[in-house]
Order: C-alpha cells, then sequence, then structure tokens
C-alpha cells in the first residue's frame, strides 16, 4: 500500500509540474493495481482523481469524464457526499464533462453540486474550482459574458489561496484566451 501511495505523489509531482503523461503512466498502473488489490474504496478514489487530473491536462477530456465519474461515485460512497474533497472531485467531473461535450451532463452535475458547495471562507478553493467548471460549462453553452463573470470570482478566490493554488492559476490563461475568442 505504502509503494502506491509513493507513487500516487510522484504522479501528483509530475501534474504540478506540467508533465501529465508521466501523470498518466504511473496513475493508470496505480489505479489497475489498487482495484485489483483492494477493489472499491476511498484510496482508489483519489488514485483515479489523480488519473483524471492527468487526462484533463492531456486533452483526454472523454476518459477523464470517465475517471471522474467512478472517481466522484466511490468518494461519495466512502467519504460524504458533502465533503469539500468530493465536491471538488464533483467539480472536476462537470468540467470533464463540459469539455467532452456533455453539457446536459455538465449541468446535471453542477445543478447537483452547487446546493452543497459551502461559502465558508475554509471552502474558497472548492468554491473556486467549482465556479471555475462552471465557466467552462458555460463557455461550451456559448455563454461568453457569463462564463467570464465566473471565471472572473474563480480567479478571485485562487489569488486569495496563494501558493496553494498555483497549479490551478496556470490554467486561466488560456480559459480567458477561450472567453475572449467568443466575446
Amino acid at each position: 500500500m505504502q509503494g502506491l501511495t509513493i507513487r500516487q505523489l510522484r504522479a501528483v509531482r509530475n501534474l504540478k509540474l506540467d508533465q501529465p503523461a508521466p501523470a498518466e503512466q504511473i496513475m493508470t498502473d496505480v489505479v489497475a493495481k489498487r482495484r485489483a488489490t483492494f477493489g472499491s474504496s476511498a484510496g482508489l478514489a483519489v488514485d483515479l482523481l489523480q488519473l483524471a487530473r492527468a487526462r484533463f491536462a492531456l486533452g483526454k477530456y472523454a476518459e477523464a469524464q470517465t475517471d471522474y465519474a467512478e472517481a466522484y461515485s466511490m468518494a461519495q460512497q466512502y467519504i460524504s457526499p458533502t465533503a469539500p474533497p468530493v465536491l471538488v472531485i464533483g467539480a472536476g467531473l462537470a468540467e470533464a464533462q463540459a469539455e467532452a461535450g456533455n453539457l446536459a451532463g455538465a449541468r446535471a452535475t453542477i445543478a447537483q453540486i452547487e446546493p452543497l458547495m459551502p461559502s465558508t471562507p475554509d471552502a474558497a478553493m472548492p468554491r473556486a474550482i467549482f465556479l471555475r467548471a462552471k465557466a467552462v460549462l458555460l463557455l461550451n453553452e456559448g455563454r461568453a459574458a457569463d462564463a467570464k463573470a465566473q471565471a472572473d470570482r474563480s480567479e478571485i478566490l485562487f489569488r486569495q489561496q496563494g501558493a496553494a493554488a498555483e497549479s490551478y492559476l496556470k490554467s486561466f490563461p488560456a480559459l480567458r484566451a477561450r472567453i475572449t475568442k467568443v466575446l
């Protein structure tokens, strides 16, 4: 088990260093081994989350959507549907659904998560992730002005988090360029 956790940490490091391809390779192996050894679990949900993040970064949105969906279902079962980390997985699912063209699925996921999303200061990071996912959905629906408003709110929250949000802030120039292109 410790070996899987160490490998997962290596993959997360690769993601922070903008190296999603090696992260995907590592996490594909980790997911297979954890699934074979332990079956469905909170640990497997976290592994699937990291695999989904890597695939999303590689533009493999359909695969990321599948991984996020499985991670979200497991996390709801083994952690809690209202726990901030579970809501973050759900926001990732919504963003992957939107990018994969599954706008109805993304809308449904956003609608499911939004009333559960805490608005307390200690929940700023999950809220920022949720708002970015909502911005991506709105952009893919052709609602660029609304997408910009959500992206603005999200970016403000991320910036307030300092170093913890650096990897998330890297996605904003590309998102802003996409929004500007259709405004």
